[in-house]
């Protein structure tokens, strides 16, 4: 399947086979005889044949690739070897030069292509706001998860977690108090392979995580990859809203005065002991679309003024204070 040329000591192109004129698209090969072999060829390939030629005349063999298109221009990347060759056997002195050069076009291409994906996978990884990492999971004697071995992390991995130069440390080292959940969640996604999401707090680290866990490789791997985010800042603030909530749900209870609470949804969310009576024969009735009830309560007509008064105020956070009136 290759290109093989026969050279003078000085490089110049003596024979070829057949193969290879089909390679290099040679119709004729006449006019090449006598010719530098790297004649006509662009660089670097000119040169590192050039320089393997002066090598060989020392009796040395060299090998490299390098892109140079057919004489018919179809573009094509080569390896090539350029091996001495001597008149008796251990002479170092070369007669001939022998020149061996396999068209690996299609396998420079998928190299190529790996690498750039690689490169955009790269660009992701260091790019994303989640923390990641790569880890090797160790197991004792008995063959319970012990340790954690960090084999990769991501540029946002400090970020979320805190832990600076983790890369190639184990977590026992970087956390010696780490609660034993961490190892036996990640033992346990890299012995059965079954991913794992949660959310748990990390107490040495003082942060509360949200984690994607899920097996790297086959079978036999103990490898795992982690996906994760601090999340504290988040759990703080809904807890705050629910400590908020529930201040506000008993303050409406004990009001003096009946009152309802109307979500953004126009959905009836709570009625106070006070205001329970006027809404008695409605049911269900917590969830329900307010409208609904208001027509109800006070008819189609009346019920679309109401209900346009309250969607008002929801809209635009304008309070709404009715007219007295008595009702029949």
């Amino acid at each position: 399947p290759d290109s093989v040329n026969v050279l003078d000591r000085e490089g110049r192109r003596q024979t070829i086979n057949r193969n290879g004129q089909r390679l290099m698209e040679i119709d004729d090969f006449a006019p090449f005889v006598g010719q530098p072999w790297w004649r006509l060829k662009p660089e670097p390939f000119a040169a590192l044949a050039a320089q393997a030629v002066q090598q060989a005349k020392r009796g040395e063999t060299i090998r490299f690739q390098a892109f140079a298109p057919t004489f018919k221009g179809t573009p094509k990347w080569w390896d090539v070897i350029i091996a001495p060759v001597s008149a008796k056997p251990g002479d170092c002195a070369a007669q001939h030069l022998i020149a061996v050069s396999r068209d690996i076009t299609v396998a420079h291409q998928a190299e190529q292509a790996l690498r750039e994906q690689e490169k955009r996978y790269r660009s992701l990884f260091d790019t994303m706001l989640e923390g990641y990492f790569l880890a090797e999971i160790l197991f004792d004697p008995a063959g319970k998860p012990a340790d954690l071995l960090f084999l990769e992390t991501n540029a946002a991995f400090e970020s979320q977690s805190g832990l600076k130069n983790a890369k190639g440390r184990l977590v026992s080292e970087l956390l010696p108090d780490l609660e034993p959940f961490w190892i036996d969640t990640y033992g346990h996604v890299a012995l059965t392979g079954e991913p794992r999401s949660f959310e748990s707090e990390a107490k040495p680290l003082g942060r509360i995580l949200e984690v994607k866990a899920h097996r790297i490789g086959g079978l036999q791997s103990r490898k795992v990859g982690v996906l994760f985010i601090d999340i504290t800042e988040r759990k703080r603030a809904e807890a705050a809203m629910a400590q908020n909530v529930g201040l506000f749900s008993r303050l409406i209870e004990q009001a003096p005065t009946g009152m309802h609470v109307v979500d953004a949804g126009f959905r009836l969310q709570q009625v106070n002991a006070r205001a329970a009576p006027v809404f008695a024969n409605i049911h269900p009735l917590i969830g329900r679309d307010f409208a609904e009830i208001q027509d109800i309560l006070w008819g189609p007509v009346v019920g679309a003024q109401l209900s346009a008064i309250f969607r008002h105020t929801l809209a635009t956070g304008e309070r709404y204070v009715s007219p007295a009136f008595h009702e029949q």
